[in-house]
Order: structure tokens, then C-alpha cells, then sequence
């Protein structure tokens, strides 16, 4: 929906976009500092159906970058 801003569920170009505000139901929280960033949501008027999607800012990139877990290099084996 974001980038074709057409509804997946019924082929509707009706979709408007909810920007994320400063309340606490427009955040997620990360970190131990009481780090948040905020959601932005696009809503087809159509059928309902929405998806949401985190607006990143590089103090968040940083943090998850050094959080990720490492994932062990696998045989790959695969027949």
C-alpha cells in the first residue's frame, strides 16, 4: 500500500495515509532509555484493511544495528 498506494486485499486506489502524532498509540518503544519512534498507517476507505509501517530515524538504525543477534553461517547443503 505504501508504494503502490493500492489496497492488496481489494484493488482499491482509495488509500489515505494516517500520520504517526506524539501519543503514546502512534509509537513503539525501544531501548532502555525510553526511545520511541512513531507509525505511520495507510487505511484503504474501501474494504478497511490497513498496514503499518515504522518511521525510522537513524538513532534508531544505530540501536538495532547493534542489537542484532548473530545469525550462524549454515552449511548449505541443499539438494
Amino acid at each position: 500500500m505504501k508504494a503502490t498506494n493500492t489496497c492488496p486485499k481489494c484493488q482499491s486506489r482509495k488509500v489515505v495515509m494516517v500520520k504517526g502524532k506524539s501519543s503514546t498509540t502512534h509509537k513503539f518503544w525501544y531501548g532502555s532509555w525510553g526511545r520511541s519512534e512513531k507509525y505511520n498507517r495507510y487505511v484503504c476507505t474501501r474494504c478497511g484493511f490497513s498496514e503499518t509501517y515504522a518511521v525510522l530515524s537513524d538513532k534508531f538504525i544505530k540501536w538495532a544495528n547493534k542489537n542484532l543477534p548473530e545469525i550462524p553461517e549454515e552449511d548449505n547443503d541443499f539438494v
